[in-house]
């Protein structure tokens, strides 16, 4: 009977001692947790571009006139040949009072003057036909020995300077006229009068569309001012900024995808040129980055991108590295101690091992492991700084998971 007493009471010791050994041992910590898997793994370059469309035409005023309206709009369509803009002479410039009444008096005294040089043109031509008539008859009186040969070429000499004297006195009396038309027009036209001579047609150089319109409303345009910008939808591409350290990671001919664009399925393109100069930006963190641009021509034929314009936002997605059966996990389960690369890993005593791994490529996503894991093996993901080797911890619940029983 005592036996039996001492080993209830035995019995009951130990099992308050285990449940008190339970009570004060440490909590198991929950920690996100993801499987070591093999599976394609590609490594892409993610970029923001801009669409541009290269074959680009300014259109400008190829003499100082003006303009009438311009009723085309940005994203008309135009064929070769058409008429973009009518430029017409410029408009003379208004006088004042004072300057009208100048006018008038420079139209009177060239008035004047052109009469003036008319009547010594009829005074001129009057003596040269006198010289002329006085030389045929010396002409005749020398045949018949009336007179000396020197007289002759004397009365030759002189009607030679009267006739030429003459066509100098037509051709002030015709100067005096234009100086008359050049004071009639100043006077006439000088109230701003637009001219009446034919306008110019600018034409459109190319089939293209309406990029911008530089000058809408009619006024006066100066020789070379930009009118209008056409440009060749069919000629769209699309630039990008990388940094210089992922450029050299890129070739022409290489494949992308473009995203993002507005459209539901991404669209094909082929990297056609990597700059060879790179510039400065300052990122939106205020660190300089030396970038470079980089071309792509569309590869989709234009009907699937039609919506697309200038200067559109888009992403550019570059695959630099593909593999088809890699051992990988998530890229937030690998973290840096110095320069080894480690991971931890849930055994399924349910404490945490620190290991160290080799990794190779990586994505946004996942990282390649080379060494150090196997397939099937459960590491942490997004491990906290609390976290210790040997540490007990279990898998957490995911929202609305329920908990076992």
């Amino acid at each position: 009977m005592l036996r039996k007493r001492v080993l209830i009471w035995s019995a009951a010791l130990a099992a308050m001692a285990t449940a008190i050994a339970w009570s004060l041992r440490e909590p198991a910590v929950e920690v996100e947790t993801a499987a070591v898997s093999r599976g394609p793994l590609v490594v892409t370059l993610d970029q923001e571009g801009r669409t541009h469309i290269e074959d680009r035409y300014v259109v400008s005023a190829p003499v100082t006139g003006f303009a009438r309206r311009v009723s085309l709009l940005p994203g008309d369509a135009v064929q070769a040949g058409d008429a973009l803009v009518e430029l017409e002479p410029v408009a003379a410039a208004s006088l004042d009072p004072r300057t009208l009444a100048e006018a008038r008096a420079d139209l009177a005294r060239a008035e004047a003057d052109a009469r003036s040089a008319e009547a010594d043109a009829q005074a001129a031509t009057a003596g040269a036909e006198r010289a002329k008539q006085r030389y045929e008859r010396l002409e005749k009186a020398a045949a018949a020995g009336a007179v000396t040969q020197d007289d002759l070429d004397a009365a030759a000499a002189e009607r030679r300077a009267a006739e030429a004297g003459a066509r100098a006195a037509a051709f002030r009396a015709e100067l005096a006229r234009a100086g008359v038309a050049a004071a009639r027009a100043r006077v006439s036209v000088s109230g701003g009068t637009r001219s009446e001579e034919r306008t110019i047609d600018i034409r459109a150089p190319v089939a293209a569309c309406v990029l911008a319109v530089a000058h809408e409303s009619e006024g006066v345009v100066q020789a070379g001012e930009p009118l209008l910008e056409l440009g060749c939808r069919a000629s769209l591409e699309i630039h990008a900024d990388v940094l210089s350290a992922d450029a050299v990671a890129l070739a022409a001919g290489q494949r992308a995808l473009i995203e993002d664009w507005g459209g539901s399925v991404p669209l094909q393109a082929r990297l056609r040129r990597v700059e060879p100069q790179a510039f400065t930006k300052v990122s939106a963190l205020g660190v300089e980055e030396q970038r470079v641009w980089v071309v792509l021509d569309l590869l989709d034929p234009p009907e699937a991108w039609s919506s697309l314009g200038d200067d559109y936002r888009v992403m550019v997605r570059f695959e630099l590295w593909r593999g088809d059966d890699v051992l990988q996990v998530p890229a937030a389960a690998v973290f840096s101690h110095g320069d080894q690369s480690q991971v931890f890993v849930l055994g399924a005593d349910g404490r945490l091992a620190l290991r160290d791994v080799a990794t190779g490529h990586r994505s946004a996503a996942a990282i390649e492991i080379l060494a150090g894991l196997e397939v099937g093996e459960v590491v942490v993901s997004h491990p906290r700084r609390e976290l210790s080797d040997g540490q007990r911890a279990t898998p957490a619940r995911l929202p609305g998971q329920a908990s076992a029983s």
